[in-house]
């Protein structure tokens, strides 16, 4: 079962074995003992401001894990942000929750722009500055704050183009962890490694899973697919999640004709292709998942892809404990409801929370399609769902016949209005290196592939299809871009 909180985990281990070198970051080895000085110097400032409410950017994981224990200890409020996040996101968040207490990385706030920094000044009590593990406080004042009743606030990835403000408590963290570990039946003598950056939920919870196990932790700053590669073999790693883009890169990228040994490797956080599902299985010795869930409700299924070959075109089945079924009951396709005890607390908007009631089920907005045998085969996110006279099209399916293009790298379907109020279908097309396609090819290829009324009345080809952090596309963003 849970403990209470996640540093119990951290003290535990520490106790048992404070020389253990347990979190590898770039290679670089720290011990229990080395986390615990600065655990005790953030402790002692958050209580003497006694802050409550803490929002965290830094791109040191080292740093970002030492914040998690402190916050974790002291019942506080965490949003861990992206170094990366765009300003105009980082002045909402500021303006619309009521933070008291702002760390950051000292480069990341020099690089800020005036206006950005004395808005900061101006509605965080206490801000922290990070230079290379040293702590310099730019302003400090008691806080006055209402602690929030809330653990981690997190944000989706905005593939609709609006993020939305997910609430979890450490107990829902806990047990998401503790499913993931029996789900794949992890131990303390595996060795995870995470590839995304920390301050995303999939990372977050492996980061967990480490503690809990007592298990040695390996992260990546930076995502190259060849040292990837190396670095699994190297250090005989047995677990990661990735990201469908990060795979896509690593088996696309390998040079060598042996297979990657690692004991089991999920992906997550959006669909994968048929394509690429095939390339790893024919490319690892070991068993590769695919897990299917949201921010808001963690993982709904899950499939052994190594060995459940006949269902590849599915997202797997239900795991334990968790109920699914249609918007509408009789029908086993529409918009996907689902009841977990893993759900999140709720939403935070302008500062106030909708809470999200445990028995009842959770609209994922995903559309999909139940076989007889209890798997899923995804179809199409609700708002991405095109129209062509009364026909439903969904863009998956158009997307999945687009990448089977060998001159194809990637793509982006989706329909935008004419001036008689028509939906056009668009595609927007990352071709391969030395690839001389155009409209015409594609249209061809597609000819005896899809039906007429799934064919693309616009096709642009892009450079380069932009992806978030996690690999998604923001259609919505192309969109507006091209129209």
């Amino acid at each position: 079962m849970y403990k209470k909180k996640i540093s119990d985990y951290f003290y535990q281990n520490l106790k048992l074995n404070p020389k253990k070198f347990f979190l590898f970051v770039d290679e670089k080895p720290y011990n229990y003992e080395d986390s615990l000085k600065d655990i005790n110097l953030l402790l002692k400032i958050f209580k003497t401001i006694r802050c409550k409410n803490i929002l965290c950017i830094t791109k040191s994981e080292f740093t970002f894990f030492n914040i998690l224990i402190s916050i974790s200890e002291l019942n506080l409020s965490f949003s861990p942000l992206s170094n990366l996040t765009k300003s105009i996101f980082f002045k909402k968040i500021i303006e619309t929750n009521k933070f008291d207490c702002l760390i950051l990385d000292k480069v990341f706030y020099q690089n800020i722009d005036i206006k950005t920094q004395n808005l900061l000044k101006k509605n965080i009590q206490n801000i922290i500055l990070i230079n290379d593990k040293k702590i310099l406080i730019l302003k400090k004042k008691i806080s006055k704050v209402k602690k929030n009743k809330f653990f981690l606030l997190c944000y989706t990835s905005g593939s609709t183009g609006q993020p939305k403000s997910i609430l979890l408590s450490q107990k829902t963290k806990i047990l998401r962890s503790n499913y993931v570990i029996d789900l794949y039946d992890l131990s303390q003598n595996d060795k995870i490694l995470i590839t995304t950056p920390l301050h995303h939920t999939l990372a977050f919870r492996k980061l967990i899973i480490c503690l809990i196990l007592n298990s040695e932790c390996h992260i990546k700053s930076t995502f190259d697919p060849n040292d990837i590669i190396k670095y699994i073999k190297e250090k005989k790693i047995s677990f990661t999640m990735m990201v469908p883009s990060q795979l896509e890169k690593i088996f696309k990228s390998k040079k060598n004709k042996s297979k990657i040994s690692i004991q089991n490797i999920v992906s997550s956080s959006s669909t994968l292709t048929l394509k690429l599902k095939k390339k790893v299985i024919n490319n690892i010795n070991g068993n590769f998942h695919e897990c299917y869930g949201t921010s808001e409700t963690s993982i709904l299924t899950n499939i052994n892809l190594s060995k459940d070959i006949k269902n590849l075109n599915t997202i797997g089945k239900k795991i334990k404990g968790v109920h699914l079924k249609t918007k509408n009951e009789n029908k086993l396709e529409g918009e996907l409801l689902c009841k977990t005890h893993l759900i999140f607390s709720g939403y935070l908007k302008n500062g106030i929370i909708t809470k999200h009631k445990k028995k009842n089920y959770f609209n994922t907005g995903d559309i999909v399609k139940i076989k007889n045998n209890d798997y899923l085969i995804f179809q199409s996110r609700r708002h991405e769902i095109m129209k062509v006279g009364a026909i439903t099209v969904y863009p998956k399916d158009i997307e999945q016949v687009l990448l089977n293009n060998k001159n194809v790298a990637n793509c982006a379907v989706f329909s935008v209005q004419d001036k008689k109020f028509e939906e056009k279908i668009v595609a927007i097309i990352e071709k391969n290196l030395n690839s001389h396609i155009n409209q015409r090819d594609i249209l061809h290829y597609c000819h005896n592939k899809i039906e007429n009324y799934q064919m693309p009345k616009i096709v642009k080809f892009v450079k380069k299809i932009p992806l978030n952090s996690l690999g998604k596309i923001n259609k919505i963003s192309l969109e507006k871009k091209f129209f």
